[in-house]
C-alpha cells in the first residue's frame, strides 16, 4: 500500500488477473482493463454450477447431459485457475 493511500485511510482491491492495486470502487483495472464487476472467483463459479446442477435434478428428477458438461467444465476450469497456474510458474 502506497503511503498516500495510508494516510487517506483509502481500501486497496488487487486486480485478480494483472495484480496491480486499485482504490476500492474503482470499475476496472487500469493497467489491463479488467472490469471488477464481471469478474467471480473460480470457487464462485464452481460452487454456482454445482448448486445448478442440484436445482435442476431436484426440479426434473435427472441432470441434462448439457448440465453435466457445464458443471464438469466449470469445476474443471475453476481446478486449473487454482492450481495450474501455480504450476506453470514454477
Amino acid at each position: 500500500m502506497h503511503l498516500n493511500q495510508t494516510l487517506l485511510n483509502l481500501d486497496i482491491v488487487q486486480c485478480p488477473n494483472c495484480k496491480t492495486d486499485s482504490p476500492d470502487g474503482t470499475p476496472e483495472c487500469g493497467k489491463c482493463g479488467l472490469i471488477f464487476a464481471k469478474w467471480k472467483p473460480a470457487e464462485e463459479r464452481m460452487v454456482m454450477a454445482q448448486e445448478a446442477a442440484v436445482q435442476t435434478e431436484q426440479e426434473t428428477g435427472k441432470i441434462s447431459p448439457l448440465l453435466k458438461f457445464a458443471a464438469i467444465a466449470a469445476i474443471l476450469l475453476g481446478l486449473w485457475e487454482i492450481f495450474g497456474s501455480k504450476m506453470i510458474d514454477k
